[in-house]
């Protein structure tokens, strides 16, 4: 939810389909605050999945890049979840840890393809 109060674009990858999941009813939620919001949001998936509304954005990396941690920036925040063995979600408020992550995934961004 600190995602939706805070209203800033989000860049995210390592995503998977977890949230689906693990939390669907959450996820919907989500996912309609974000285009009620218009929330620019860019996703790396590691999967193929459906496609999501605008103002979201996605692309894919090969699954040999699975990662056990999904990472989301926005602002000056980091936030990390893991969904194994229970789920965890870590915010993590610093501005330069939040622009390295941006730059990390900037590199992912190019790299991945539709």
């Amino acid at each position: 939810k600190d995602i939706i109060r805070e209203k800033k674009p989000v860049v995210s990858f390592s995503i998977s389909r977890k949230m689906k999941e693990k939390l669907p009813i959450y996820r919907e939620q989500f996912v309609n605050d974000v285009v009620r919001l218009k929330i620019p949001y860019k996703l790396i998936y590691t999967r193929k999945v459906s496609l999501l509304p605008k103002p979201m954005q996605m692309k894919f990396t090969d699954e040999e890049f699975v990662s056990p941690i999904e990472v989301h920036i926005y602002g000056d925040k980091t936030l990390q979840v893991i969904w194994e063995p229970d789920m965890m979600a870590i915010i993590i408020h610093n501005s330069g840890l939040a622009e390295m992550y941006r730059m990390h995934f900037s590199f992912l961004w190019k790299q991945a393809h539709h």
